[in-house]
């Protein structure tokens, strides 16, 4: 069998696409990064839609013609499993980054001769996988995005332009920076199992260059011996301590977390179960308001703290749980409704 990392540890060169997903979603969703040296220097990412002031290039309807330019903000991000995810499920292929537009517009919607569909294209999804360096080219952006649309009910018209920051060399360098100076960690896993931390001067060395680039396995001198391995970092403590490492956040100083109130946290709570991303299904289309009201219903009856249950209280949360594009449903065609739109209870 193939060597088994510990929990939530992933290659080095997985870790570097991570952060440039990372950063742009740092840079779609921070009211900061206008002042930040690492990423106000760079145009955000956007998808220009062709004009339609003649023939129509594809048979697909824009939200707005006058609308041609629509700047992306970053709805999630997570690691993707590759051929081998279902025999080791800690093996991991690479990045999808969701998109949304910025004003919640729908990028395309149902083709000519059909009534508006709640499969109207609210979402594109990139797949980003190492090396790092070219993981943004635009060849490499578009083939993913029509990739992704392929069996999408609206896919975008023929033309499309996608434009994104070319940040990949400079995240990375920073990372190896904060490697070197201990602000973030990687260890190397070796073939007998036992990790060992890298040591930070191993990151300045050029033998460090092509750890970013490739999983391959390589050789480190730790404490005078020669160690060989493979180098992995624990992605969720990259998670939650790059922007500081980066400088691009100031280390915490309250002792209490942030906490929500019992209703909204119930509602996360669902929407984790249901594995919902920004008002939508896990695939990135239109949840049915039955699915989320269930799923309301049956959790409720385990949470006691939430007393004086009424079926106002769940219809609200529904409606304001799923994506504020999918909350009509009565004139879809009947192949593509589902059995919450017939009742209509729910908005």
């Amino acid at each position: 069998m193939a060597l088994l990392p510990p929990p939530h540890h992933v290659p080095v060169s997985l870790a570097a696409v991570y952060l440039v997903a990372a950063a742009l979603r740092e840079m779609t969703t921070s009211d900061d990064v206008a002042s930040s040296e690492h990423l106000g220097r760079y145009v955000a990412p956007q998808i220009i839609m062709p004009r339609t002031t003649g023939p129509a290039p594809s048979p697909m309807r824009l939200p707005d013609p006058r609308a041609g330019r629509f700047p992306l903000v970053v709805v999630s991000i997570d690691l993707t499993h590759g051929a081998e995810g279902t025999r080791n499920p800690y093996a991991y292929e690479g990045v999808t980054v969701r998109f949304a537009d910025a004003h919640g517009r729908r990028f395309s919607s149902a083709p000519e001769g059909y009534s508006m569909s709640t499969e109207a294209l609210y979402q594109v999804s990139l797949h980003l996988k190492a090396p790092f360096a070219d993981c943004l080219a635009s060849e490499k952006v578009r083939a993913s995005i029509d990739s992704g649309m392929a069996r999408a009910f609206a896919p975008l018209p023929e033309g499309y332009e996608v434009r994104f920051p070319r940040l990949e060399h400079e995240t990375v360098t920073r990372y190896r920076q904060a490697l070197a100076l201990g602000s973030l960690e990687a260890v190397l896993l070796q073939e007998d199992g036992r990790g060992m931390p890298i040591p930070r001067h191993f990151w300045r060395s050029e033998a460090a260059e092509p750890v970013f680039l490739d999983s391959r396995p390589i050789t480190v001198e730790i404490n005078g011996r020669q160690v060989s391995g493979a180098p992995f970092t624990d992605i969720a403590v990259l998670r939650d301590r790059w922007q500081h490492a980066f400088g691009l956040s100031l280390a915490r100083t309250r002792v209490a977390d942030t906490s929500y109130g019992p209703y909204m946290a119930f509602m996360m709570e669902v929407a984790d179960l249901l594995g919902m991303v920004d008002g939508c299904g896990p695939d990135g289309k239109r949840i049915a308001a039955s699915t989320v009201k269930n799923a309301l219903d049956a959790l409720w009856e385990k949470r006691p703290q939430l007393a004086g249950y009424t079926s106002n209280k769940v219809d609200m949360m529904t409606t304001l749980m799923r994506h504020p594009g999918h909350a009509a449903g009565g004139n879809l065609p009947w192949r593509d409704r589902d059995e919450d739109d017939d009742q209509q209870h729910v908005a």
